[in-house]
């Protein structure tokens, strides 16, 4: 205990007019342990957190002082350890944005790790020794799995779309649907895209109905593209129209501009066959959206992809090369690790082995199977801790990542039923490794389809120590 240094109190409840006089001064804290072996910058900047620390809580109300080792020593790991780190994710969504998304392939994650800890070709043909293009192994996949012409790769689909307006589209003016100007998380909001990136929005249709005819009547000399938006999580249902790609594309065509389609999730072509195709191929394929006339298409690399954050611009060789020479692209462009995690992704796209990617994985699972993973946690949870009440649950689980909001895969789900699910839930969170789990109807819900290989034996110590923390 730190009390030896220059009157340092810990651990003494005292009388609120006393307690901050007896703060102790940085000075005192810095000369003891554990503060004293680090250096004199980073053990000032702990003491300093600490008593500010104690200072709020005096001020909330407090009547103890802390202990002093304690919360130096809580700071110093709380520093020492990443902020980022692993969560096993038991939601049942797969493609969850708070949690990173989609969780990369191993094969990829190994070439990831190969070329970070190295140096790479990124900009040098290895057979001519002269500089080359960075995009030319994942831009030439791209092309064949999409029918692109051509493709460029920024940091993620919102930097795509703004760099694709920017280049077609700046200081002219880009045509959209009232119902297409969505914000999505992060308050990303599509009119402050264009408006960003230097066009002129000239909104058409409305909220619910809008037809080629309102793109046609808001055409000038000055119109630069026509936009068109994936809805995400936004759905207008009932009494709606929407006019048809390929009709506007011909529309747009007639005029000399291109049409730009921001499609957002990323499922390209070759996609996996999977039990909910019926339900799951209602989201376009980027393949079909340029079949279709599309002269650009914008889509997410860490979505239904199954890759790493990145944002695609594909389209006609003339639309991508104005982009490429645009100079936010030099701002947006990714680094060699995007790359190095995107290839062997693409990979198993071009062989057909695309339900190896952890994502569809996931996608893939049956009702029956997960029924049958529930029942098997369950069953082990009920031998080692007989005390929980515990059933098995049907339940909906969802792609995640704006794709298919509505659309639902039948699943199963352990309930935990107990009077401290959120203290439950938090414990579960904050624990190592941390595990993220649902709330319903004051039961804990964990969802066996979002769990990796070799999850659920560690998903199970994780809720047997939190059944013996918290007593139950």
């Amino acid at each position: 205990m730190l009390s030896t240094c220059d009157g340092v109190i810990s651990g003494i409840t005292m009388s609120t007019d006393s307690l901050f006089a007896k703060l102790p001064a940085i000075s005192s804290l810095i000369c003891e342990e554990p503060l004293k072996d680090l250096p004199h910058d980073l053990a000032a900047q702990i003491a300093r957190q600490v008593v500010e620390d104690a200072r709020l809580y005096l001020k909330s109300g407090g009547t103890e002082l802390p202990n002093w080792f304690e919360e130096i020593h809580a700071k110093i790991q709380h520093l020492k350890n990443p902020r980022l780190r692993k969560v096993i994710n038991a939601t049942g969504i797969v493609v969850h944005t708070n949690l990173g998304r989609a969780p990369l392939l191993k094969e990829a994650a190994d070439n990831l790790h190969e070329i970070a800890t190295s140096y790479a070709n990124l900009e040098i043909d290895l057979d001519t020794g002269q500089r080359g293009g960075r995009l030319n192994g994942v831009a030439d996949r791209i092309c064949n799995l999409t029918g692109a012409q051509a493709c460029i790769v920024v940091n993620n689909n919102a930097a795509a779309t703004l760099l694709a307006v920017s280049a077609l589209a700046q200081n002219r003016e880009i045509v959209v649907s009232r119902g297409e100007l969505v914000e999505i998380g992060g308050s990303y909001r599509i009119p402050d895209v264009i408006t960003t990136g230097g066009a002129h929005m000239v909104e058409v249709g409305t909220t619910n109905r809008t037809r080629t005819s309102d793109y046609h009547a808001a055409l000038s000399e000055n119109t630069g593209a026509f936009l068109r938006v994936h809805p995400s999580n936004f759905r207008v249902v009932g009494f709606t129209q929407r006019p048809e790609r390929r009709e506007l594309a011909d529309l747009a065509h007639e005029h000399g501009i291109p049409l730009i389609d921001d499609l957002g999730s990323g499922v390209l072509d070759r996609s996996p066959k999977i039990p909910y195709a019926q339900n799951l191929y209602k989201e376009e394929s980027v393949a079909f959206a340029l079949n279709e006339g599309a002269d650009v298409v914008c889509f997410s690399g860490d979505k239904l992809l199954g890759g790493p954050q990145a944002g695609f611009i594909v389209g006609r060789q003339e639309y991508i090369e104005l982009c490429r020479k645009h100079p936010l692209y030099r701002a947006l462009r990714c680094s060699k690790l995007i790359y190095a995690a995107l290839e062997p992704i693409l990979i198993r796209y071009e062989e057909h082995r695309a339900s190896e990617i952890p994502v569809w994985l996931m996608l893939e699972r049956t009702e029956q199977e997960c029924f049958e993973a529930a029942h098997r946690i369950r069953d082990i949870l009920h031998q080692r801790c007989p005390s929980l009440t515990l059933d098995v649950c049907s339940t909906q689980n969802y792609s995640g990542g704006g794709a298919l909001p509505q659309q639902g895969l039948a699943s199963a789900a352990v309930q935990i039923k107990t009077a401290k699910a959120e203290d439950f839930s938090r414990e579960l969170r904050q624990g190592t490794p941390s595990v993220a789990v649902r709330i319903q109807n004051s039961s804990l819900l964990v969802e066996p389809r979002t769990l990796l290989d070799g999850e659920e034996q560690v998903l199970i110590e994780r809720i047997v120590q939190v059944v013996k923390l918290l007593g139950l």
